[in-house]
């Protein structure tokens, strides 16, 4: 995989117990989470342009494709399982533990990003394809996609807004 794919170095063992804990891996220093990127004023304030968020999510879209190529699903890929490098251009993938292998079936996903149409606690490939779109218009437009209020759909339920595929793109969303 690749160098910015931040894979667990050491099991860390209880000591009474001998029971794992969780892992190591390497200390990332000045990094962000992905979620500020997401900020207008952040990226106005840090420079960014919109080309910097164009190829940002062209590596991310990179990491991807390598991960799945090793038949893994990262199943909970969202903002805050992303960190960026300082200069804003490189993606480091971390929480890695959570991610589906071939003898692993993940668990865990963010409501942010899950796809409503497909059963709860599936992951392929796809749903991280889904999660990714989630992600990258987040990075492009500030928002996320299923923000907005809808006249048929009560403020706060994203929920009935992502089943039924209603985003902030469609001409009655204010």
């Amino acid at each position: 995989a690749k160098d910015n794919v931040l894979k667990p170095l050491n099991i860390i063992y209880d000591a009474a117990s001998k029971q794992p804990l969780g892992f190591t891996m390497d200390f990332l220093k000045d990094s962000d989470p992905l979620c500020k990127l997401f900020v207008k004023t952040f990226k106005e304030r840090a420079g960014i342009g919109h080309g910097d968020i164009v190829a940002l999510v062209k590596e991310m879209q990179k990491t991807v494709i390598e991960i799945h190529k090793t038949k893994c699903v990262i199943a909970d890929f969202n903002e805050m399982n992303i960190n960026v490098s300082k200069d804003h251009k490189i993606p480091y993938f971390i929480d890695v533990d959570s991610y589906q292998t071939p003898s692993f079936k993940a668990t865990a996903i963010a409501d942010s990003i899950r796809d409503r149409n497909v059963p709860f606690g599936t992951f392929n490939e796809l749903t991280d394809w889904y999660a990714f779109a989630i992600l990258a218009f987040q990075l492009y437009i500030n928002i996320h996609p299923y923000r907005g209020t809808h006249p048929k759909y009560d403020r706060n339920d994203i929920d009935s807004r992502m089943k039924d595929g209603v985003s902030a793109l469609d001409p009655v969303v204010k």
